[in-house]
C-alpha cells in the first residue's frame, strides 16, 4: 500500500472531497434553520423523539467534520502520516492556526470522537456550535481563496473551481450571519 505524500495530481483530485468536508461543517445551520422547524413532535415518547435523534446525529456529525477540519489545518509535524492531506501540502499554505483551541480539541476528541466516561463525570457539554462552524468555514474560505491565487493560479479550470468553492462557503457564512443577526 502506497503511503507516500500526495503528488500534484492527487492534490488536484482531492478538491471535491475538501469542499465536501467544508460544506458538511455547515450542516447544523441547515438543520436548525430549514429542516427542524418543519418537523413536528410525531413519535415522541417521554419528550424525546425522531427530531431529537436526527438533531443529535447532525450535531455530532458537524462536530466530527469540524474535528477533521481542525486536523487538516494543523501546522507541519513529524508525526503526520505522509499520505494524510493537510493544508500545508498545497504550496506550503500556512493560513494561521488550527480551528480549535487545545482544550476544545481534547474535549471534542473525548466526547465525540470516542465513547468515554467524561460525560458521566462532568455532565453534558454545551458546544458553541455556531462559533465553531463559523471558524471552520472561515478557514476553508481563506484556504480556497489561497488556492485560487497561489496554488492553481496557472490552471484556469482549477482556479475557477476553487474560486467557486470559496464563494459557496462565503455565501453560507453570510447566511449564518444574517440568521444570527435576525434572531438578536
Amino acid at each position: 500500500m502506497d503511503e507516500s505524500e500526495p503528488n500534484a495530481v492527487e492534490l488536484k483530485g482531492s478538491l471535491e472531497g475538501l469542499l465536501y468536508v467544508a460544506a458538511q461543517c455547515g450542516a447544523y445551520h441547515y438543520w436548525v434553520r430549514q429542516v427542524k422547524p418543519q418537523l413536528g413532535s410525531e413519535g415522541e415518547r417521554y419528550g424525546f423523539g425522531p427530531k431529537d435523534f436526527i438533531g443529535n446525529s447532525i450535531i455530532e456529525a458537524t462536530l466530527l467534520f469540524i474535528r477533521k477540519t481542525n486536523e487538516f489545518f494543523k501546522a507541519p509535524a513529524k508525526k503526520h502520516k505522509p499520505d494524510t492531506l493537510y493544508a500545508y501540502r498545497f504550496s506550503n499554505y500556512c493560513g494561521g492556526s488550527e480551528v480549535l483551541s487545545a482544550e476544545e480539541e481534547a474535549e471534542l476528541h473525548k466526547r465525540v470522537g470516542h465513547i468515554t466516561a467524561r460525560g458521566i463525570r462532568q455532565g453534558p457539554k454545551e458546544w458553541p456550535i455556531y462559533d465553531l462552524v463559523k471558524r471552520s468555514l472561515t478557514h476553508w474560505q481563506l484556504f480556497f481563496e489561497f488556492l485560487a491565487l497561489r496554488h492553481f493560479h496557472d490552471d484556469l479550470e482549477c482556479k475557477g473551481q476553487v474560486e467557486g468553492y470559496a464563494n459557496v462557503i462565503e455565501d453560507l457564512i453570510r447566511k449564518m450571519n444574517a440568521d444570527v443577526e435576525g434572531t438578536s
